[in-house]
């Protein structure tokens, strides 16, 4: 009987320090993550005096209100608001933006952009990428780095293979 409690007291620190253990490691994978993220939006951090120098996030608030005229690209009803598949928080340019009716831009926000499009089952970035070659065949100036390679960005940082 006292060797069965020792038997359990030692698998329980077993399991105890096995469970430690996946934890610090899925904590170093996220840190390597956050860094390869600073470094792909810009940030250039410097050794002395630790100071952090942002890239300021590009906005263009006509190509906003543009969008505000189209129709949302899910339901083709009107009126809209612009959604951003980056988040203005994270640094997403307003060329990220799509038009989208205001409970599914509701939606998205409440759940994140990846869990929609799969909820939705629709990828959203080639809309983002048409849009925005309308709205610069139309003589209209365009973001400095391309939407196709945000979105490919996007699409590595999610796991889904980009063609």
């Amino acid at each position: 009987m006292i060797g069965d409690y020792k038997d359990r007291k030692r698998r329980a620190a077993q399991l105890a320090e096995s469970h430690a253990t996946k934890i610090r490691d899925q904590l170093k994978h996220r840190l390597a993550k956050v860094e390869q993220r600073d470094v792909a939006i810009g940030i250039a951090r410097q050794s002395q005096g630790h100071v952090v120098e942002k890239v300021m996030r590009e906005t263009c608030p006509e190509y906003l209100a543009w969008i505000r005229t189209l129709p949302c690209v899910m339901t083709g009803t009107h009126p809209v608001d612009p959604a951003h598949l980056i988040t203005v928080g994270s640094g997403g340019s307003d060329f990220t933006a799509i038009p989208l009716r205001h409970d599914l831009h509701m939606e998205q926000h409440a759940c994140g952009f990846f869990t929609f499009m799969e909820k939705r089952r629709i990828d959203l970035w080639p809309f983002a990428i048409s849009f925005v070659d309308m709205w610069v065949s139309m003589g209209n100036s365009g973001p400095r780095e391309s939407v196709e390679l945000i979105a490919e960005r996007w699409y590595v940082k999610h796991g889904i293979l980009y063609a």
